[in-house]
């Protein structure tokens, strides 16, 4: 059983609604951080989150490092890979310097990522393009 927390494409972050456990912008940590189902970060951090839950990036926060989540909302600055096994919603102001993986991926104007981003598998991606050129091979 996931305890990834879902949340909808219409969903607007807004941290003074914020439920989840909060380290905020006064906060600097070195290391390995793991939580169990959601997490506001906002603070500046170096080395590897993990978690199956539900990770908010805030806007003040400054990561170097890879991240392993189930979800989440990215507003800050990332240097490092960022894996997600269900949504990531990159917000107007997030700063990706790193490739993305996740299953669904919500990007909004104004957000920056340099590097990769790819979705998990689907059928439709599945496609045979070894011989896609069949009717000009054939005439000659």
């Amino acid at each position: 059983m996931s305890s990834v927390i879902p949340f909808s494409e219409s969903e607007s972050y807004d941290p003074s609604n914020s439920v989840s456990p909060l380290i905020t912008e006064d906060v600097e940590i070195r290391g390995d951080l793991a939580f169990g189902t959601q997490l506001e970060f906002n603070g500046r951090f170096e080395g590897c989150i993990t978690s199956e839950g539900y990770l908010v990036i805030g806007e003040a926060a400054l990561v170097k490092g890879n991240i392993t989540a189930g979800s989440a909302v990215i507003a800050g600055k990332i240097q490092g890979e960022i894996t997600v096994a269900d949504k990531i919603h990159l917000k107007a102001e997030a700063v990706i310097h790193g490739d993305i993986k996740a299953s669904t991926v919500t990007i909004e104007d104004g957000a920056y990522v340099s590097g990769k981003i790819v979705t998990a598998p689907t059928e439709r991606s599945e496609v045979d393009f070894s011989n896609i050129f069949m009717r000009i091979l054939s005439k000659k």
